[in-house]
């Protein structure tokens, strides 16, 4: 099997290691071992309309979020993942639960 059928077919696994940057993924706190997807913005062709679903799922709890998503969403490929790691240092915002 070649590799780009053995890509196909793999489905779900796991790839990635999330750590929460606001310490809530450690034990004892309420998102250790919490699943987590990740998306790359950069380069998955599936990743910006999997984005704008989330916006409008959340657009009435959360709606900076939502718009958020909805701005990175707008500027396509590649430019969405430079622009989404830019907007996050640029607010520069820090959890103080």
């Amino acid at each position: 099997m070649d590799a780009k059928i053995r890509k196909m077919t793999r489905g779900i696994y796991e790839k990635y290691k999330v750590k929460r940057t606001d310490g809530n993924s450690a034990p004892g706190k309420k998102h250790f071992g919490c699943s987590y997807f990740v998306l790359d913005l950069t380069h998955d062709p599936f990743s910006l309309s999997a984005i704008e679903a989330y916006a409008e799922a959340c657009k009435n709890e959360f709606p900076a979020l939502s718009c958020n998503l909805r701005d990175i969403a707008r500027k396509g490929q590649p430019e969405a993942g430079i622009f989404a790691g830019k907007l996050i240092k640029k607010r520069g915002i820090k959890d103080t639960r």
